[in-house]
Protein backbone atom coordinates (compact mmCIF):
# COMPACT_ATOMS: atom_id res chain seq x y z
CA UNK A 1 0.00 0.00 0.00
CA UNK A 2 2.81 2.43 0.82
CA UNK A 3 4.27 1.91 -2.63
CA UNK A 4 1.22 3.44 -4.31
CA UNK A 5 0.92 6.43 -2.01
CA UNK A 6 1.85 9.64 -3.75
CA UNK A 7 1.58 8.18 -7.24
CA UNK A 8 -1.39 9.31 -9.27
CA UNK A 9 -3.88 6.62 -10.16
CA UNK A 10 -4.69 6.04 -13.77
CA UNK A 11 -7.92 4.88 -15.29
CA UNK A 12 -5.90 2.76 -17.72
CA UNK A 13 -4.97 -0.79 -16.85
CA UNK A 14 -1.45 -2.18 -16.86
CA UNK A 15 -2.15 -4.11 -20.08
CA UNK A 16 -3.06 -0.94 -21.95
CA UNK A 17 -0.10 0.96 -20.47
CA UNK A 18 2.19 -1.88 -21.59
CA UNK A 19 0.82 -1.62 -25.14
CA UNK A 20 1.32 2.15 -25.11
CA UNK A 21 4.92 1.74 -23.92
CA UNK A 22 5.60 -0.79 -26.68
CA UNK A 23 4.09 1.49 -29.32
CA UNK A 24 6.08 4.51 -28.13
CA UNK A 25 9.26 2.44 -28.15
CA UNK A 26 8.51 1.21 -31.70
CA UNK A 27 7.94 4.75 -32.96
CA UNK A 28 10.98 6.24 -31.22
CA UNK A 29 13.32 3.44 -32.32
CA UNK A 30 12.10 3.51 -35.91
CA UNK A 31 12.31 7.30 -36.09
CA UNK A 32 15.82 7.29 -34.63
CA UNK A 33 17.02 4.75 -37.20
CA UNK A 34 15.38 6.65 -40.08
CA UNK A 35 16.88 9.98 -38.98
CA UNK A 36 20.31 8.38 -38.60
CA UNK A 37 20.05 6.92 -42.10
CA UNK A 38 19.09 10.30 -43.60
CA UNK A 39 22.02 12.04 -41.87
CA UNK A 40 24.49 9.34 -42.90
CA UNK A 41 23.30 9.48 -46.53
CA UNK A 42 23.80 13.27 -46.60
CA UNK A 43 26.97 13.63 -44.53
CA UNK A 44 28.74 15.86 -47.11
CA UNK A 45 25.81 18.29 -47.06
CA UNK A 46 25.73 18.22 -43.27
CA UNK A 47 29.44 19.08 -43.00
CA UNK A 48 29.14 21.85 -45.58
CA UNK A 49 26.11 23.30 -43.81
CA UNK A 50 27.92 23.22 -40.46
CA UNK A 51 30.98 24.95 -41.93
CA UNK A 52 28.83 27.60 -43.60
CA UNK A 53 26.98 28.25 -40.34
CA UNK A 54 30.28 28.61 -38.46
CA UNK A 55 31.46 31.17 -41.02
CA UNK A 56 28.21 33.08 -41.63
CA UNK A 57 26.00 32.17 -38.62
CA UNK A 58 22.96 32.22 -40.92
CA UNK A 59 22.02 30.36 -44.10
CA UNK A 60 19.22 31.73 -46.25
CA UNK A 61 16.55 29.54 -47.76
CA UNK A 62 18.03 30.08 -51.21
CA UNK A 63 21.54 29.12 -50.04
CA UNK A 64 20.22 25.98 -48.41
CA UNK A 65 18.22 25.00 -51.48
CA UNK A 66 21.34 25.44 -53.61
CA UNK A 67 23.27 23.20 -51.20
CA UNK A 68 20.58 20.55 -51.57
CA UNK A 69 21.07 20.56 -55.34
CA UNK A 70 24.88 20.86 -55.19
CA UNK A 71 25.24 17.86 -52.88
CA UNK A 72 22.58 15.81 -54.67
CA UNK A 73 20.63 15.35 -51.47
CA UNK A 74 19.15 11.91 -51.03
CA UNK A 75 15.61 12.10 -49.77
CA UNK A 76 13.87 9.45 -47.75
CA UNK A 77 10.65 7.92 -48.97
CA UNK A 78 7.73 8.19 -46.63
CA UNK A 79 6.88 4.83 -45.15
CA UNK A 80 5.02 3.50 -42.21
CA UNK A 81 7.45 2.32 -39.58
CA UNK A 82 7.51 -1.44 -39.09
CA UNK A 83 5.59 -3.29 -36.44
CA UNK A 84 8.57 -4.46 -34.38
CA UNK A 85 10.64 -2.52 -31.84
CA UNK A 86 13.94 -2.99 -33.77
CA UNK A 87 16.01 -3.10 -30.60
CA UNK A 88 18.68 -5.20 -32.32
CA UNK A 89 19.32 -2.38 -34.83
CA UNK A 90 20.03 0.23 -32.15
CA UNK A 91 23.56 1.11 -31.07
CA UNK A 92 22.53 0.93 -27.41
CA UNK A 93 21.41 -2.65 -26.89
CA UNK A 94 20.52 -2.79 -23.22
CA UNK A 95 17.13 -1.19 -22.83
CA UNK A 96 15.54 -1.27 -19.40
CA UNK A 97 12.47 -3.48 -19.38
CA UNK A 98 10.72 -1.54 -16.62
CA UNK A 99 10.74 2.24 -16.69
CA UNK A 100 9.02 2.68 -13.33
CA UNK A 101 10.92 4.09 -10.40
Amino acid sequence: MGRWMGTPRTKWGQKILGKVDAEVERLVNGSYLKAKQILENNMDLLHNLAQTLVEQEVVSTEEFQMMLVEFKTKTADFEVLGSDRRREDLPFQKMPMDFSI
